[in-house]
């Protein structure tokens, strides 16, 4: 159960709100406004943030949005990282965990252990008639 909820959990910072309808996913596209934003202008956003009146600073509240994207991208590359784990995870007897970290992994460059992980975990999977 923690595995799972651990998965589902990874699945909404990682992704964020994405759907997979927008696969395959290009992150270079998707967080291009992030390149645009420095470490400094991040925290400034953060710290008004943090203080509630982000709104009260039309300077910093036009950086929010680059911000926002940096943040997205961030945790998108932290996700990209552990893409082992969600191989492991897909040869869990939990099918919804195997489940969720198949999801995962459609969202990722692909490498050949995680390609060798979703053919070994759909052989076990009933033949469609």
């Amino acid at each position: 159960m923690v595995g799972l909820l651990r998965a589902v959990v990874l699945g909404a910072v990682v992704l964020g709100d994405r759907r997979d309808d927008a696969l395959p996913f290009d992150p270079r596209r998707a967080f291009a406004a992030a390149d645009g934003s420095t470490d400094d202008q991040a925290a400034l956003v953060a710290r008004h943030l943090a203080a509630g009146d982000l709104c009260e600073h039309d300077e910093v509240a036009d950086l929010a949005d680059d911000a926002t994207v940096r943040w997205a991208a961030d945790a998108f590359h932290a996700g990209a990282r552990h893409t082992d784990r969600y191989v492991r995870w897909l040869a869990e007897p939990d099918p919804q965990l195997a489940g969720y970290a198949a999801e995962l992994l459609a969202w990722f460059a692909p490498d050949e252990a995680a390609l060798a992980g979703l053919v070994a975990s759909g052989s076990s999977s009933p033949t469609p008639c």
